[in-house]
């Protein structure tokens, strides 16, 4: 009887759909790599949401993996993938030279077939976040939030000025040092501290060779700082989730909903997994692929803590087989059987 009310239970359709999981969410960190210099790994990303200045109401952010310098770019929200990448060879190229690779979302700007061509044309590797996993481009995020809350505290109270201070949050971002790596992104990226013009002690300056070697120094305490940074994110993220649970092709698994609804019912209604619906290969480490419905237009490919296990019931007539296929013009249908309400 035991054996019977715990399979009863854990094959119940109805629960796994409208119970939310409080476990921890699988799949520990996976840091992203640590760049030997700078300007050969950057993220992009947009702020998007302010106020309509001077024809603009978004932003880009373009910033380097390693140094952390950042270039900020006011666009709009409308801005496709030839206006991003005019941006960044306009803001970055002419500066940096090219990265081999681009982190970033999985926006419309990024996730174009153009897009990807032009990469591969230019040899730059794309790596992009799987769906609603923001955690592949942590640096963007963290730098959002600290644009935002400086344009909060020195944008005017009319909120119409943010475009102009830009420029200030750019290089304030660039010359300050940073946490991580123990040296501004200005001096990482150039060698040298940007002139500005309040009574400082007096400096010595360095001959070139002196200077050379700091700078190959402070790129490879950079380097290491950024190692170790990397090392404690991931045992600190670690602690709070389990490990990664494996899923073979064709099995079938829940997805988790929280990230999309039901248009017209309530999210607090919603069901909280949708599915099941059949494994069709893993990607990377920690991510699948799903055979999802034509009309659910998601990127098929989730990160491994959205997933969860679907359990097929042992009990006989526990659940109705599934209506069987049929070809309509060579697409899947299922044949109606009867319209119970119109």
């Amino acid at each position: 009887m035991v054996k019977f009310i715990k399979d009863y239970v854990e094959t119940c359709d109805t629960c796994r759909r409208g119970k939310t999981s409080h476990a921890k969410p699988h799949g520990p960190l996976q840091p992203n790599e640590v760049p030997d210099g700078p300007g050969q790994v950057v993220t992009c990303d947009f702020i998007t949401g302010l106020p309509d200045v001077d024809g603009y109401n978004a932003l880009q952010l373009i910033a380097d993996q390693h140094g952390k310098i950042i270039h900020l770019i006011p666009c709009t929200e409308e801005i496709d993938m030839e206006g991003t990448a005019d941006n960044f060879i306009r803001e970055w190229f002419h500066l940096h030279g090219l990265p081999r690779k681009i982190i970033s979302d999985r926006g419309p700007q990024f996730s174009s077939k153009l897009f990807h061509a032009v990469l591969k044309g230019l040899g730059i590797e794309s790596a992009m976040s799987t769906a609603y996993h923001p955690q592949t481009d942590g640096q963007s995020e963290r730098w959002n939030q600290e644009i935002e809350a400086y344009l909060r505290m020195y944008c005017s109270r009319c909120h119409d000025d943010w475009v102009k201070w830009l420029p200030i949050a750019e290089f304030t971002c660039n010359s300050h040092v940073h946490l991580s790596t123990g040296y501004s992104p200005f001096y990482l990226m150039y060698g040298f501290e940007p002139q500005f013009h309040i009574p400082m002690l007096s400096v010595a300056v360095p001959s070139a060779d002196e200077r050379r070697e700091e700078l190959h120094q402070a790129r490879e305490d950079a380097t290491s700082a950024l190692t170790l940074v990397a090392e404690q994110m991931k045992e600190y993220y670690d602690h709070y989730v389990r490990n990664a649970l494996e899923f073979k092709d064709g099995q079938k698994v829940w997805l988790n909903t929280r990230n999309f609804g039901v248009p017209g019912v309530s999210r607090k209604l919603v069901d909280r997994y949708a599915g099941p619906y059949l494994v069709k290969r893993k990607v990377g480490n920690l991510a699948y692929e799903l055979k999802l419905p034509k009309d659910l237009a998601l990127h098929p490919v989730f990160h491994v803590s959205l997933l969860l296990p679907h359990k097929e019931s042992q009990l006989p007539g526990r659940h109705p087989p599934e209506p069987a296929l049929i070809e309509v013009e060579g697409e899947e249908e299922y044949k109606v059987e009867e319209v119970l309400e119109s």
